[in-house]
């Protein structure tokens, strides 16, 4: 078993897990939202990005990719 949690420490320090705080991704994930509602308030439901997004087409999902990989930090790998 010694060899398994030598992979799982591995893979940890190659994604850089140990340094991971999940206080950072609740905090963009309260500033995005923070940001949703003050758009839906200035534009209205029909051009908001919430829309847009729920639509969930090609330029979405890959910025969904693009923010998914920035946020856990797999561009350092």
């Amino acid at each position: 078993m010694d060899w398994l949690i030598e992979i799982l420490n591995k893979i940890i320090k190659m994604f850089h897990l140990d340094t991971f705080q999940f206080s950072s991704v609740l905090f963009a994930i309260g500033v995005v939202s923070f940001a949703f509602l003050i758009e839906y308030s200035v534009v209205g439901w029909e051009k908001s990005s919430v829309k847009r997004i729920l639509q969930f087409d090609k330029t979405i999902r890959n910025d969904f990719i693009s923010w998914f990989l920035v946020t856990f930090n797999f561009f350092n790998v």
